[in-house]
């Protein structure tokens, strides 16, 4: 491909993107009715209905809801296709346009390092696609406490992907998960996911 192909293509993409960031703020849900239904266990979205379940992480030290439809990635599988800093699962749904993943980092940290949390993550983003897009970062208050959460446009190929991650601390170790999906899916990708963030628990390794 020509270099005039590859910068328009780019350009078209990035456009592409912000129509579709632009949609689904102005076809917005409130947030509340997300969560709403994301603890009731069925979401409505476009004549379907979503089914949510409880998906359990880290050996059972922590769960989260997600669609049923999602299903983890078997432990060979994901050493074969992901790299990871410590312990991991990834759930992703039957054609993977939607991936999930949450991982326990090796390295500590304390409440203070919040914000270093923040720049990891654009770092880490910068690593995938070195033109990728911070659009939104946040920090959040959980019932575990506070969670950073960076929204990104990645650029791959002829395609643009949305990439949500979000990072906490639990017993002095970096807890740090993404959602990846195509902008296609933006509409009810984007609040769902942040719906999905907010029904992240952590438990006592003695809980039966």
């Amino acid at each position: 491909m020509a270099h005039w192909d590859e910068q328009f293509l780019k350009v078209s993409n990035n456009l592409r993107a912000q129509e579709q960031i632009a949609a689904a703020e102005e076809q917005a849900v409130l947030p509340e009715v997300w969560e709403a239904q994301v603890q009731h266990g069925v979401v409505e979205y476009g004549g379907q209905l979503i089914e949510i379940e409880d998906k359990e992480l880290l050996g059972g030290r922590a769960s989260i809801r997600l669609p049923r439809s999602m299903q983890l990635i078997p432990r060979g599988v994901l050493q074969r296709e992901f790299s990871s800093e410590g312990e991991q699962d990834v759930f992703t749904n039957e054609d993977r346009t939607v991936i999930f993943g949450l991982s326990l980092r090796e390295h500590h940290l304390s409440w203070d390092d919040m914000d270093a949390l923040k720049t990891a993550m654009t770092v880490t983003a910068k690593e995938l696609r070195s033109d990728v897009q911070l659009l939104q970062e946040d920090i959040i208050e959980l019932q575990s406490g506070g969670m950073v959460c960076c929204e990104y446009a990645l650029p791959a190929g002829d395609a643009m992907y949305y990439l949500i991650m979000f990072a906490t601390i639990r017993d002095e170790r970096a807890v740090w998960g993404s959602f990846h999906y195509t902008v296609n899916d933006l509409l009810l990708w984007q609040p769902l996911s942040h719906a999905l963030i907010r029904s992240l628990r952590f438990h006592d390794p003695a809980r039966p």
